[in-house]
């Protein structure tokens, strides 16, 4: 089973394409809010400074691990 990474800023292309070959899936929200996430499930999370990410949310990330 692939691991779930959240992408919430745009990235370069090369690291989209990277991620599925060592086994992430990746799901892409750039356009999404943050009281609109699911936050459970994911194992990695990719952000610049779009969105800030509080102690309520971190919370709801168990399986987070970057």
């Amino acid at each position: 089973m692939n691991k779930k990474v959240l992408i919430l800023d745009r990235v370069d292309s090369l690291f989209l394409e990277r991620l599925p070959q060592m086994a992430f899936d990746v799901e892409e929200a750039y356009d999404r809010k943050a009281e609109d996430i699911n936050w459970s499930g994911y194992h990695g999370l990719v952000l610049r400074s779009r969105m800030p990410i509080n102690a309520a949310i971190l919370q709801q990330c168990s399986q987070m691990k970057f």
